[in-house]
């Protein structure tokens, strides 16, 4: 069984980060309205339901788990009245 290790370190500056993301709240905007349209239809086959595999690569897992016993047991309790020991009045 061939273990292997794939690690990839990259180190940057701070400085090389780039400047912080600063959003803020604005009014919404419709920048394009596309209307539907049947003029493509016939350019296109319609598959239903369609499902593709496109991975060529070999599928590898490996998995190790060492884990200790732990003992259990089931208890129950019986209430009949309250919660209170019965000298508390």
């Amino acid at each position: 069984i061939r273990k292997w290790r794939l690690r990839m370190c990259i180190q940057k500056k701070r400085t090389e980060f780039g400047k912080q993301c600063r959003f803020t709240d604005g009014d919404t905007q419709i920048l394009e309205s596309i209307l539907p349209t049947d003029v493509y239809d016939d350019d296109y086959e319609q598959r239903n339901p369609v499902v593709t595999g496109v991975d060529t690569t070999r599928h590898w897992s490996e998995t190790e788990v060492n884990t200790e016993r732990v003992i259990i047991r089931n208890a129950s309790m019986r209430h009949t009245e309250g919660g209170w020991p019965k000298d508390v009045d």
